[in-house]
């Protein structure tokens, strides 16, 4: 898929869970893209990695995956993600997680397009990616 293509196909999904969840849309769909691939490797139709705790109540599915500590330390696990019947409710989910827990309060201070780079470090200080290369990901896809 071309980035003009992962653009105009779910933009959309971005903007509604930006209106529902008071997230910023740019951010959401950079986080797509990135944990994506741009669209090429989205499987249960979770595009931002979101994994699957006791709580979780809806479909999951298990993936050996690489996981970084705070100290950078990268080992491979079999971990739990949830799974969703279609990438809108994807979307929304990242919303309402987002929205719901106080370690992303900050994000939600920051919904406006000029406010992307903000909202992005506040997602990623509340913990989001285990990844230290994260942030600067995120920021590239929207600043190319």
């Amino acid at each position: 898929m071309t980035v003009p293509q992962f653009i105009n196909n779910y933009l959309p999904y971005a903007i509604e869970a930006g209106k529902r969840y008071g997230i910023n849309p740019i951010a959401c769909l950079a986080q797509a893209a990135v944990e994506t691939a741009w669209g090429e490797k989205a499987p249960g139709n979770n595009f931002f990695g979101i994994k699957a705790n006791a709580s979780w109540q809806g479909k999951t599915q298990e993936f050996l995956t690489t996981e970084e500590d705070a100290y950078g330390n990268r080992t491979q696990q079999v971990l739990k993600f949830r799974a969703y019947d279609s990438i809108k409710e994807s979307f929304m989910d990242y919303g309402k997680l987002i929205s719901s827990l106080s370690r992303y309060s900050q994000a939600l201070l920051y919904p406006a397009y000029n406010q992307t780079t903000q909202y992005l470090t506040a997602i990623v200080m509340g913990g989001y990616a285990t990844g230290s290369g994260y942030l600067n990901l995120t920021k590239n896809v929207v600043t190319s």
